[in-house]
């Protein structure tokens, strides 16, 4: 297979971060947490799992870590821990 090279293509700009979002990520301060309650969910584990998820996504973009567990069967609770 040939490639054609092209000359004069513009650049489309990056995405960028969304700015707002479900989750406070960017307001916490080390320590801080927040709370995601369970409301009708079937498995708390692929709750936590995509709330970790769309959380960490959110936080590596202030360059934040952030951990998060499984609460009581109630929900789940996400810290920022740098």
């Amino acid at each position: 297979m040939q490639y054609k090279i092209e000359r004069g293509v513009v650049i489309p700009p990056e995405k960028q971060v969304k700015a707002d979002s479900k989750y406070p990520i960017e307001d916490m301060q080390i320590g801080d947490s927040f709370f995601v309650p369970a409301l009708g969910a079937k498995s708390l584990r692929k709750l936590r799992s995509r709330v970790w998820a769309a959380a960490t996504r959110r936080a590596a973009h202030f360059d934040i870590r952030v951990t998060a567990r499984i609460m009581s069967n109630t929900g789940v609770r996400v810290w920022r821990v740098n």
